[in-house]
């Protein structure tokens, strides 16, 4: 697809066959049935527009078999899973398209996949797949285990008696009283104490449905918490303002009148929350970066105690933790794959440390290209987030500074430099579309 032309382009070598693009890009014109040569100087390709593109499946549709209709391949193919919009961006969410070798009609629907039983396992359905987390009931006294981060694929979920589902975000064993009887938090983000157990609202819990795109965010799903009070989706209104959604549900089939900063829009079955003014802050790359953190205990005449870190609102205040001013060595690094990109927010994540030494968490990232093996210059600082019952809690930052604002006279402490070392849960990583 090329965005400038709003177009779908397909190779239209014998066979087809492969071929190798040039060193300079075509000149797509965007008019359906064209055609336009790229590497004329041999073993090129031959591209073949296609406009309107192709929609997403319909069920109960009648589709013509590919090439079958002059000029006309739109209703002769279908993209999968998402439908292919101007800003399309493929190393986001990559996109199939799927010609019809066979013409015919689409069946009427889909069917519920055979749903795994056991904690763990998992069910395919369609381009998804889904993981079992056990038996929503609530059970007494039972150990239930918290969501630790993005990766983690088994953590303890339960409905609770208004239909809500109530994720663990801290390890424990509930209480004797029954499911009925606790005032559960209702609305997304509450937090609910059960017995040492510690619960957080994530929506009401919804029924499968055949032909859904069910969202989930590149990261990996995360519960809301003080540190990221919203996991879900997130996207920019018509005003340039950022919408999370804070009850989920399938949208409606036309854009909602969106409310303002801290206003709530209902959009079908989802209600969407105004957190924030769009920003154009962005980073760029040709090759990639790679980042890593480490802990800190700040000094008692710490700059950033009374002076706002790099890319961050606000002064961290005074020193909470021990002030001896000690740095550990620094985590494993997030390596990101080789590629380019022309605008993003990167946003990074881990696990605070439970030290009572520690009230700082160091961020150092590679200049552009150098993400295997670094050096890994200073980025900013943020406050380590409180421990809850002894749990570590999950930090974030979003990074859009350029090479040239990281400070190289710091360097991340690696290879053991600074042991004692910081807890090493996987960085979480996401890079998307500038945001305030």
């Amino acid at each position: 697809m090329t965005p400038a032309t709003d177009a779908l382009y397909g190779n239209t070598n014998p066979g087809p066959s492969s071929g190798t693009s040039g060193t300079t890009r075509p000149k797509f014109t965007g008019v359906n049935g064209s055609k336009v040569s790229d590497n004329t100087g041999g073993g090129g390709i031959t591209w073949f527009c296609i406009k309107a593109k192709p929609g997403i499946w319909q069920a109960s549709h009648v589709y013509q078999t590919i090439g079958s209709l002059s000029n006309n391949d739109v209703n002769c193919s279908i993209v999968e899973p998402i439908t292919l919009l101007p800003t399309y961006n493929p190393a986001t969410q990559p996109t199939v398209w799927q010609p019809a070798t066979t013409g015919g009609t689409s069946g009427a629907g889909g069917t519920n996949p055979v749903w795994a039983t056991t904690a763990g396992q998992q069910a395919t359905d369609s381009d998804l797949i889904w993981v079992c987390q056990g038996s929503a009931t609530r059970a007494t006294p039972t150990a239930y285990t918290q969501w630790r981060g993005s990766g983690q694929l088994l953590f303890s979920v339960i409905k609770d008696s208004n239909n809500n589902f109530q994720v663990c975000i801290k390890s424990g064993t509930s209480s004797a009283t029954a499911t009925g009887s606790i005032t559960w938090g209702t609305n997304y983000g509450d937090q609910t104490a059960d017995g040492t157990a510690l619960w957080v609202c994530v929506g009401p819990s919804m029924t499968w449905v055949a032909s859904t795109i069910w969202y989930l965010p590149l990261v990996g799903f995360a519960p809301p918490q003080a540190s990221s009070p919203y996991g879900g989706a997130e996207i920019k209104d018509s005003n340039a303002n950022i919408q999370f959604v804070i009850k989920s549900g399938k949208s409606g089939g036309s854009a909602p009148s969106w409310g303002t900063i801290g206003a709530q829009t209902v959009d079908g079955a989802a209600t969407w929350y105004c957190t924030s003014a769009f920003s154009a802050n962005s980073l760029s790359w040709t090759k990639g970066y790679g980042y890593v953190y480490a802990y800190k205990a700040r000094l008692a005449n710490d700059i950033y105690n009374t002076t706002a870190p790099p890319g961050v609102a606000a002064p961290l205040g005074p020193p909470t933790g021990s002030q001896s001013g000690l740095v550990t060595t620094a985590s494993l690094p997030f390596i990101m794959p080789t590629g380019a990109n022309t605008g993003s927010v990167n946003t990074v994540s881990g696990l605070g440390s439970t030290d009572p030494q520690i009230d700082t968490v160091v961020i150092f990232r590679s200049t552009d290209g150098f993400q295997n093996g670094g050096p890994y210059p200073f980025v900013t600082e943020i406050a380590n987030p409180a421990p809850i019952g002894g749990a570590a809690q999950p930090w974030s930052y979003q990074d859009f500074q350029p090479d040239t604002a990281l400070n190289p006279l710091i360097e991340a402490p690696v290879d053991d430099e600074n042991d004692l070392r910081p807890r090493e849960p996987s960085m979480r990583f996401c890079t998307s579309a500038a945001s305030g």
